[in-house]
Formats: C-alpha cells, structure tokens, sequence
C-alpha cells in the first residue's frame, strides 16, 4: 500500500542522504500544537490580535497585568520579539518553549520576569533585559541562540542565570498521532528530561508525553501542564516515530523510546527500493527481523548496504500492554504495515 509522508527511517548508502552517516529530522516550525491542551490560565499560544483584560501586545507579549503564572505553551516564528513582559507586569513562565524569534524572553520597563524549565532556541537572543526590577532565568535549555543574556542600557538589567541552565541540542521532533499533533517534542534521550527544577511542584505527570522519571522536563511537554490523555496506541505511535540512527565506526546505531511498562522491542528491516516500487508494500520490502524481544532502547547494527541501496527500519514495543504495533498512527500512513509485515514471512515472532 502506498505510504505519504510517513515513512521508517532509513539508512543509505552512497548518493543519498547528509554524508555523515546521521538521521536528523526536519526542523519543525508549527505555530499551534493542535491537540494539546495543557491546564492552568490561558494562552497557551499567543496571536497578536488577543484585546484581553492582560492587554497583550505583541505575540507573546503582556503589559498592565497582574502578577501571573502561565504554564506550558508553544510560540514560534513571530514578527519580532516573543514572550515579554511589559508596562510595571510582572509573570512567572514555566515550562515554555520558545523558537526562531529575535528576543526569546524580554522586559521593557516591567516588574519582575521569571524563566523556569523552559526552552529558548534559535533565537538571536535568549533573554534580553530593559528596565524591570528582576529578570531571572533557571533549570532552562538554550540552544542556536547567538547570545544568551543580555541588557539595552543598564548593567543591572542584565538577566540574571540561576541554576541549571543548559547549552545543549534539545533533540526536537515532530510526532503526530490519529488525535494529536506534538510540535517540538524531546526524544526520550534529550538533555533536557528530567533536568528541570526539582521541586516536586514541577513533577511529570503524563508519560508519554513527558520521558524519564518523575522529575520535571524542560520545555512544553513537562511538569503537571503537559497532562495529555493518550491510549495505549497512541503511545506506541508516539515511541514508534522515534527511532533514530547514527554512525559508530563501522557500525550503525539505532536507538529508541519506549513508553512506560514495555518490556522489549523488536525492529525489523527490509529495503528501500523494493519499498519504493511496490508501493509501499512491506510484504515484499521487508527482508529481516533485526531483533526480537530486545530488552533496551539501543541497539548496533552491522550490515551495510551496498552503494545505492538504502535500508529501512521499523520498530514495536513488547508489553505496552501485549505487541505493539508497526503502523505510525499518522494521518498520512494508508495501509496496515502489521498485517503487510506478517505477511512477509520475516515479522519478528
């Protein structure tokens, strides 16, 4: 059956692919994360249009307001500057993620401004101070960002780092499911799980979409906002997109996420091309059960394909309760993969 736009992941060889032998997912730049719906105080993503009683200005931006906590929410690709506070306002942001702005995080003649377990990416500058009593930043991430603090006029508008602060790749994807769409989600081996503020005010609650253990996520998918009501199925989807590859010397490692309770894992492989012309017909694209019953999340493969091939791989949990599955849950996939892959006669037992 024919596959559109979701595809396993590959590896190739020769005229293919970013000559370092790496799988990298695309960089994701969505605006609303359909589907998610954090608690606590709205917005959870910000338009410019917004004439509420917090009288927001700009995207992300809020001036004249009282003090405020605003937990979990997505903004991205703005105009100008992002997540702001403004006009004597004083806010606490946690769990926050901010990409592809000019300021992530700034103050313009405000109160006080907090950053807690939150992201800021890809900005060219990460927090940005002007006139305010206090701007403080803390258990964060930053990455792509050109400068990190820095103030318009005063010294002692510099933001000041707490504890912490991360520079580091938040290992982004995108992971879509039949009910929901997870932009600028952290692969399980991100540095950014588990390595938020301590508290047990900030714990995970739901998992997927948070990773690891009880303690906080940094970014939108942690801490008690981020309690999204998956199914089992979906969860599978949800680890299923996250395999990822990656050269070792003459090897290549593929690792993974497993939802919470599994108990192994079985990746199968099979060939691009043969993939390609039939189809997407995984009953006579699929050539080998690579492991079966695995009981972690990594594994080194051996084989290479020959110059011009291109290997496929595709992962299912055990015990997430019972077999998993082999289907995306994407929107996008047509056509059953298991029922495909059993008929090929090389479906892990």
């Amino acid at each position: 059956m024919t596959e559109a736009g979701s595809f396993p992941v590959s590896h190739h060889r020769g005229r293919s692919g970013n000559g370092d032998g790496k799988h990298r997912s695309a960089h994701e730049r969505t605006v609303t994360p359909e589907g998610f719906t954090p608690k606590g105080p709205s917005p959870q993503v910000v338009e410019p249009s917004d004439t509420r009683s917090h009288a927001l200005q700009n995207p992300g931006a809020w001036g004249g307001a009282p003090d405020q906590t605003m937990p979990s929410f997505i903004v991205t690709a703005p105009p100008s500057n992002i997540v702001s506070a403004l006009n004597s306002s004083s806010a606490t942001l946690v769990n926050i993620t901010v990409d592809a702005s000019n300021h992530c995080y700034w103050t313009n003649d405000a109160g006080s401004l907090e950053i807690r377990n939150s992201v800021a990416a890809n900005c060219s500058i990460g927090f940005h101070g002007h006139g305010h009593s206090s701007f403080s930043y803390s258990y964060s991430l930053v990455w792509g960002v050109d400068t990190v603090a820095t103030y318009v006029v005063d010294p002692d508008d510099l933001p000041t780092e707490g504890p912490g602060v991360l520079q580091a790749n938040p290992m982004f994807t995108h992971v879509t499911t039949a009910l929901h769409d997870f932009p600028y989600f952290l692969n399980c081996t991100s540095p950014a799980v588990d390595a938020g503020d301590a508290n047990a005010g900030y714990d995970d609650l739901s998992f997927p979409p948070s990773w690891g253990g009880s303690r906080n996520d940094i970014g939108s998918y942690g801490g008690p906002s981020a309690s999204v009501p998956l199914t089992d199925e979906e969860r599978q989807h949800v680890t299923g997109q996250l395999l990822r590859l990656e050269s070792s010397g003459l090897d290549t490692v593929l690792t993974w996420c497993n939802p919470p309770g599994a108990t192994g894992s079985d990746i199968i492989r099979g060939d691009v091309a043969t993939l390609a012309s039939s189809a997407g017909g995984f009953s006579v694209a699929t050539e080998e059960c690579v492991i079966n019953d695995h009981p972690t999340n990594s594994f080194p493969y051996s084989g290479t394909p020959i110059i011009g091939q291109g290997f496929w791989f595709l992962v299912r949990c055990e015990g997430c309760p019972a077999q998993g599955t082999y289907d995306s849950g994407a929107p996008s996939q047509v056509g059953l993969r298991d029922a495909e892959i059993a008929a090929s006669g090389q479906d892990c037992p």
